[in-house]
């Protein structure tokens, strides 16, 4: 995450939510009383680029699930690779979205699909959507419902951040090209040199990893 000031206003560049509840990071927060503000993606007003606006309430987040839910899941279980974009084109073709236009539709594929899997709705395959699905006898949190609960932070995610980073070693600008898992320690190598840890966490987002950028043995 990274939060800049932009005329008067923090505006953040990456993470910028607590998704749901997670009760240890919000512990945290409550430690370092931090000004928190709830974005109800179920409550929102969208604008379009003619001037006009519309609505988005839980109605219409229930029917768009209910749209949109029996294909994925569908897909999911038949066309496992199908691109998400693939499967929203067809649902055009198929009249599946009548009452909405492209453009609402565009908004509601980046805010639901493409932030929640941080890529784009080209490469987002449609089994993936069934990692979101709860296991079997497990109780839901009704803070986890679809764009309910997002806690943001006015004056930027980086506060968080900034506190957790406190005693690190961080290397900036530091490419990593290379990681081999294969003794009893992990090799990462860089632009700049060799590194050796016990463990190491990989946190790249999956279109880097899809590309090669980074090469496992």
């Amino acid at each position: 995450s990274w939060s800049c000031e932009f005329d008067g206003t923090t505006i953040d560049l990456g993470g910028s939510w607590i998704h749901g509840t997670q009760p240890q990071f919000e512990q945290l927060v409550t430690e370092l009383d931090l000004q928190t503000v709830n974005t109800d993606f179920t409550n929102m007003l969208v604008h379009d680029s003619s001037g006009g606006t519309r609505q988005i309430d839980g109605q219409t987040v229930a029917d768009l699930e209910a749209r949109f839910g029996a294909s994925i899941l569908v897909a999911a279980l038949n066309e496992a690779k199908l691109a998400i974009q693939s499967l929203i084109d067809r649902m055009w073709q198929d009249n599946l979205l009548v009452g909405y236009s492209h453009e609402f539709i565009q908004y509601i594929t980046t805010t639901f699909f493409e932030t929640e899997f941080a890529a784009s709705s080209e490469t987002i395959p449609a089994q993936a959507f069934l990692e979101l699905l709860p296991p079997p006898g497990e109780p839901t949190d009704p803070g986890d419902e679809t764009g309910v609960k997002n806690t943001a932070f006015p004056q930027g995610y980086n506060q968080v951040t900034d506190h957790l980073a406190r005693g690190l070693d961080i290397r900036l600008n530091t490419i990593v090209r290379r990681i081999d898992y294969s003794g009893d320690s992990v090799q990462i190598f860089t632009n700049e040199r060799r590194y050796e840890a016990d463990i190491v966490i990989v946190t790249v987002p999956i279109d880097v990893l899809k590309a090669g950028k980074i090469e496992f043995s």
